[in-house]
């Protein structure tokens, strides 16, 4: 006889769904604007930005939500509002979700700043259900990394190049 899931869990399958529907549906205005707005890639944008090499860790920080702009190795998989791309992360998504329902909480995620904006080092599926939640900030272990060309959260992947 198998176990049914808690509710919490059937709740989070749900919301993933929404999620992923709302995902398509992003990524099709996208395409159909020409619009190329997903999560930017830290590797390249910190390359384009000339890094000093200086970095300064802030240590754990309530960090704003809308300022996640990027991920070092998961932008392929969540639009720029952190929506789940593929069907393969529902567990994982669900399993998180639950446990925020379950007051298990949530580990502070681990975060790149460049200028004003961040990129996730850790805890992508965290700052999906943070803004699938409506939260406005998200706990979180900074480390800041300065570069000689000033960056903002709303520049894009073309005014990155311009600035560069």
């Amino acid at each position: 006889m198998s176990q049914q899931p808690p509710t919490s869990y059937q709740r989070a399958l749900r919301d993933f769904q929404s999620a992923r529907q709302q995902a398509v549906m992003q990524q099709l205005l996208e395409r159909f604007r020409g619009d190329g707005a997903g999560l930017l890639p830290f590797d390249k944008i910190k390359d384009q930005l000339h890094p000093t090499g200086e970095t300064i860790e802030h240590g754990t920080l309530e960090s704003a939500l809308d300022k996640i702009v990027g991920s070092v190795a998961r932008y392929r998989d969540f639009t720029r509002s952190f929506l789940p791309k593929h069907d393969a992360d529902l567990e994982r998504w669900a399993g998180v979700r639950a446990a925020v329902n379950d007051i298990v909480g949530m580990p502070p995620i681990e975060v790149y700043q460049v200028g004003d904006a961040y990129f996730v080092k850790d805890g992508n599926h965290r700052v999906s259900i943070a803004r699938r939640l409506a939260s406005k900030t998200i706990t979180a272990r900074v480390t800041e990394v300065k570069t000689r060309v000033p960056f903002a959260a709303e520049d894009d992947a073309n005014e990155i190049i311009c600035k560069a």
